[in-house]
C-alpha cells in the first residue's frame, strides 16, 4: 500500500513536474496547424486544376482560401482556437457555395458541408478543454447549418447551371473523387483524434483517480496511511488477509510536548516518529497515523511473539531520538495484538486495551 515519504512527496505526485493542461493545449495547437497545412495544401492543389481551365474566379477564391489557412495556422500557433474554427468554418461554406454556383453539383463540392461537422464536434472538444466552456448547443446550431448549406446548394445546381464547364465529364468525376477521398480521410483522421484523446483522457483520469485514492488514505502531515487504509485491510477476508498482528502505540505525554513547545514543535515530532516507524518495517506492512498521537501498525505474516521484538525495537529507536529544542526524552507505549484468535475491530480494540494497560503500568513499554 502506498506510502508518501513526505508532504513534499505528496504535493509533488498531486502537482506534479509536467503541466497536464499545458500540454493538452500544446496538443491541440499542433493538430490545428497540421489541419491548416493539410487543407491548405489541397487548396493549393485547386488552384492549379482551376488555373488549368481558365476559371479565374475560383482561382482567386482558392488563393484567398491559401491565405485564410496561412491565418488560420497563425491563430493555432497562438492558441486562439475560436478564430481558428471559425476561419477554416466559414472558408469551407464560402468555398463550397462559390464552388458549386461556379463548376456546378457533379464535382463533389457540396460534400466539404459534411466535411466540416468532425470539425465543429472537436472545437466543442478544444473549447470544453481550454475555456472550460460547454458549447453544445452553439455547436449543434453550427453542424445544422453547414449541412443545411450543404443540401440547399446541391438542390440548387440541380436546377441552375455552373457558370463554367470544369473540363469534361471524366474531369468532373476525378473531381469528384478527389473531393470525396479528401472528406473520407479527413472524417478517418478525426476518428483517430478522437479515440487518441478518449485513451488519453481515460490514461488521465485513472492516474488521478489514483491520487485521489492514495490522498483519501494519507496523513497530510507524516505522509503516512490514515485510518481508513487500516479500516480497508481490516476488512478483509482472513483467507485474503493471512495471519498478521496489529501494533498501536501512543507518544507519552504527548500534551505536555504541545503545551510546553508549541504545536510546530509537536508537529516535528510527528513526522519524526513517522519515518522511524516507516524504516523499522517491511514495505508490505501498513504504517498508519491513527490520530492525533496515536500510530497503529499492521505487521503481515507476523506472529505477537515477532510483533513484540518489532515494537520494541521502535520503542528504543524513539528513546534514543533526540529533538534539539524538546528537554528530556520522547517515548513511546505500546500494545499489541495478533489475528490468531480474533479479528478486525475487535483487534484495535484489544491492542488498544493492552496500550491502556501499559500508561496504567508506567509508559515507555510494549504491552502483549
Amino acid at each position: 500500500m502506498k506510502q508518501f515519504e513526505s508532504l513534499s512527496e505528496l504535493l509533488h505526485v498531486i502537482l506534479g513536474k509536467v503541466d497536464e493542461h499545458r500540454d493538452e493545449r500544446r496538443t491541440i495547437s499542433q493538430m490545428e496547424r497540421l489541419v491548416s497545412a493539410a487543407i491548405g495544401s489541397y487548396h493549393m492543389l485547386l488552384l492549379l486544376v482551376f488555373w488549368h481551365y481558365g476559371i479565374w474566379v475560383m482561382l482567386g477564391a482558392n488563393i484567398i482560401s491559401v491565405l485564410t489557412y496561412v491565418l488560420a495556422e497563425q491563430a493555432a500557433r497562438k492558441e486562439r482556437n475560436s478564430l481558428f474554427f471559425y476561419l477554416i468554418y466559414i472558408e469551407i461554406l464560402v468555398h463550397m457555395i462559390l464552388a458549386v454556383v461556379m463548376v456546378g453539383g457533379e464535382c463533389g463540392f457540396e460534400l466539404y458541408g459534411f466535411a466540416v461537422l468532425p470539425l465543429i464536434y472537436y472545437s466543442y472538444y478544444v473549447v470544453l478543454i481550454t475555456e472550460k466552456r460547454d458549447d453544445i448547443a452553439g455547436r449543434r446550431i453550427l453542424a445544422i447549418l453547414a449541412v443545411g448549406i450543404s443540401i440547399g446548394i446541391k438542390v440548387y445546381s440541380r436546377f441552375v447551371p455552373a457558370v463554367y464547364v470544369l473540363g469534361s465529364a471524366s474531369v468532373r468525376y476525378v473531381m469528384y473523387l478527389m473531393n470525396l477521398s479528401i472528406i473520407a480521410v479527413s472524417v478517418m483522421a478525426f476518428q483517430n483524434i478522437y479515440i487518441s484523446q478518449i485513451i488519453a483522457m481515460r490514461r488521465t483520469l485513472i492516474r488521478k483517480n489514483v491520487i485521489l485514492d492514495n490522498m483519501a488514505r494519507t496523513d497530510v502531515l507524516t505522509g503516512l496511511n490514515n485510518r481508513r487504509a487500516v479500516m480497508e485491510f481490516l476488512e478483509l477476508p482472513r483467507q485474503v488477509s493471512g495471519t498478521y498482528s496489529v501494533v498501536m502505540a501512543d507518544i507519552d505525554d504527548f500534551k505536555k510536548i504541545n503545551d510546553t513547545y508549541g504545536h510546530e514543535q509537536g508537529d516535528m515530532v510527528l513526522v519524526r516518529l513517522a519515518e522511524i516507524f516507516r524504516e523499522s518495517v517491511r514495505s508490505s506492512d501498513i504504517v498508519c497515523r491513527w490520530g492525533g498521537e496515536e500510530f497503529v501498525v499492521v505487521l503481515m505474516k507476523c506472529g505477537v511473539a515477532d510483533a513484540e521484538k518489532i515494537a520494541d525495537k521502535i520503542r528504543k529507536g524513539v528513546e534514543k531520538e533526540v529533538f534539539p529544542k524538546i528537554a528530556g526524552k520522547v517515548t513511546m507505549t505500546f500494545g499489541i495484538a495478533g489475528s490468531e484468535n480474533i479479528e478486525g475491530e475487535d483487534l484495535l480494540e484489544t491492542a488498544d486495551k493492552k496500550l491502556y494497560e501499559g500508561k496504567r503500568t508506567g509508559k515507555n513499554c510494549v504491552i502483549l
